[in-house]
């Protein structure tokens, strides 16, 4: 018969293994976890991406979670890239 402590019978129990991802850093701009991609834009870029075939363009300043594996980061892009100008 199990001993009790406070109306409460011990068990003995086993230790769960704990399984940790492996670890990323931080510092990078653009950072893979599966399907999610963590997108920081500095401030003065803007980041290119693709949802589902959608040209998306995010305002720099800011930090984004790309949520699923079909919305694809694809390059920051300073403001002098994204302007054109036109022949008179």
């Amino acid at each position: 018969m199990p001993t009790t402590t406070c109306g409460t019978a011990q068990r003995s129990h086993k230790l769960a293994a704990w399984l940790f991802p492996p670890s990323r850093s931080l510092n990078n701009n653009v950072i893979r976890m599966g399907p999610l991609t963590l997108v920081t834009v500095d401030s003065g870029y803007s980041a290119v991406t693709e949802d589902n075939g959608a040209q998306q363009i995010l305002a720099g300043g800011n930090t984004y979670l790309l949520t699923h594996r079909n919305w694809k980061f694809q390059k920051c892009a300073s403001p002098t890239h994204q302007t054109r100008t036109s022949a008179p």
